[in-house]
């Protein structure tokens, strides 16, 4: 029944609502502290296209910081189009994410990839957005990227951007990916790392790891940034 109930579209509708707000709140009620990468913060006002990554378990607090970004004056210059899962979980954080002013691009790597690459490929290639993507998202392994973020890379020539959000008042989940919800009245950090170029040739086993490493990097400045000490 309850499943059912959860499967409505009236019910979707209003709990995206319902979360678009509670992400707004926490987003206007948290001191913001911003560290970007001057390379990345070029290739933003230059409006030029990038590969936005960031772990799963960062997608609540880092989606809404991106869209209101801590700096303006440093922000993005162009919209961002996040890789999101079609499955009924995926689809409601699709419309929570579009609220926000985040479209979404559906697919992953286990269902729709070759669509879904393919839409993300021409968002790229039109230069006027960028595509945000979970690369260990939507199932796991935790932390773990997947080889999609590395074909993207080479196939568009757009570097991978790693980037990492956190809140000092949060709660985690008991999910695959001990997902953050965030919480208001604290601390946050976002924490946008330098641009890496994945070249056609790169070996995609160096290329994962040159990742998992700069995800891993940027994800605990931010938790650093927030008195976060262990994870």
């Amino acid at each position: 029944m309850l499943k059912r109930l959860l499967q409505s579209a009236v019910v979707q509708a209003a709990l995206a609502a319902l979360f678009a707000w509670w992400l707004r709140f926490v987003h206007r009620t948290t001191r913001w502290q911003l560290e970007l990468d001057p390379a990345t913060g070029a290739l933003m006002q230059g409006a030029r296209p990038i590969i936005l990554a960031l772990w799963h378990e960062r997608l609540p607090p880092l989606v809404c910081q991106w869209t209101q970004f801590p700096d303006p004056a440093r922000g993005p210059r162009q919209p961002l189009h996040f890789v999101i899962s079609g499955h009924r979980d995926g689809r409601l954080i699709a419309a929570i994410a579009a609220r926000i002013g985040v479209p979404s691009v559906e697919g992953s790597t286990s269902r729709g990839g070759a669509a879904a690459l393919a839409r993300m490929l021409a968002l790229l290639a039109s230069g006027e957005a960028s595509v945000g993507i979970t690369p260990d998202g939507p199932r796991g392994p935790r932390r773990m990227p997947q080889p999609g973020v590395v074909a993207l890379a080479k196939l568009s020539g757009c570097p991978v951007v790693a980037a990492g959000a956190a809140t000092a008042h949060n709660r985690r989940l008991g999910s695959w990916d001990r997902m953050m919800l965030s919480l208001p009245f604290g601390k946050g950090a976002l924490v946008v790392g330098p641009p890496l170029a994945i070249e056609r040739g790169a070996d995609q086993a160096q290329a994962l790891a040159a990742i998992r490493q700069a995800l891993d990097t940027v994800t605990a400045r931010a938790d650093s940034l927030v008195g976060i000490v262990v994870q």
